[in-house]
């Protein structure tokens, strides 16, 4: 699951709504998760990344209409989690095979 905060990637930008006018996702491009929601009417988690429509949007995800809502909320599964850590691991191990490589010059 994602908390608030944290970076996510979209995997999956397809709508879900026929003719729904919202922003669309784009695959591939990072976002961060500003809210986590609980849906009243099934109880499925939705994430917020930031993207606000200009028309109220009715219901839910799993179709349901509870509410009249300006942001746009996914599900979570459209998202994988970044590893934020990923790019200092990475550097660090170029550089101990390089001090290796030199250690190895004679």
């Amino acid at each position: 699951m994602f908390s608030v905060g944290q970076k996510v990637v979209c995997v999956d930008a397809g709508s879900r709504i026929i003719g729904a006018i919202m922003p669309s996702l784009v695959k591939g491009k990072m976002y961060t998760v500003i809210g986590i929601y609980k849906n009243p009417c099934c109880g499925m988690i939705s994430i917020d990344v930031g993207l606000t429509s200009n028309i109220l949007l009715q219901g839910c995800i799993c179709g349901s209409v509870f509410n009249n809502w300006h942001r746009c909320v996914h599900n979570p599964n459209r998202f994988r989690p970044i590893d934020e850590q990923f790019g200092e691991r990475i550097a660090s191990e170029i550089e101990e095979e390089i001090n290796q490589e030199e250690l190895v010059k004679v």
